[in-house]
């Protein structure tokens, strides 16, 4: 049975059975699945090519969206990621891992955020995940095309450490 949604319409084939499409139709609306959310197709790494994520990395909060017109991006904080739009928030941590000794902490927590330009034009800043440097969270498993991220799109972190006074009581 080949299933396919038009629309708002559902069209069922089925041949082999002789059941009228109608009868099908009538089945179907009386008797739903409940099924689990439907995860995007996964992607073949070894067949698909990684995409650029520019990405910048701050201590203690994100930069202003501002910085990110077009020809006005900072380049002091840039770290360059290849990856695919299906990598999770994790495997970006350990990346970052990579570049940075402040994202090595123990402490480190990262906030993601996702800055593109709006429909005027205007850049804007939108938070989508939160991750501890080395414990696993809810966020760990969030992958960039589940939040709607777009090549192109510019992935902010801002890495919050605790204060070193404060873990010696001073």
């Amino acid at each position: 049975m080949l299933r396919s949604l038009v629309g708002s319409e559902m069209c069922i084939r089925d041949r082999s059975t002789g059941v009228p499409a109608s009868a099908m139709m009538r089945s179907i609306i009386a008797a739903p699945e409940h099924k689990a959310p439907a995860l995007p197709p996964s992607i073949s790494r070894s067949e698909v090519c990684p995409s650029l994520v520019k990405t910048y990395v701050r201590l203690g909060g994100h930069h202003n969206p501002e910085l990110f017109a077009p020809g006005k991006e900072p380049s002091e904080d840039l770290v360059q990621i290849h990856t695919w739009p299906d990598a999770t928030f994790r495997e970006l941590t350990s990346l970052l891992k990579e570049t940075s000794d402040l994202v090595r902490r123990r402490d480190a927590k990262l906030s993601f955020a996702f800055v593109y330009p709006n429909k005027r034009g205007v850049m804007v800043m939108k938070q989508v995940a939160s991750v501890l440097s080395a414990r696993r969270g809810e966020d760990d498993d969030k992958q960039l095309r589940t939040l709607r991220w777009q090549p192109g799109d510019i992935l902010d972190v801002a890495v919050f450490v605790r204060n070193e006074r404060m873990q010696d009581g001073r």
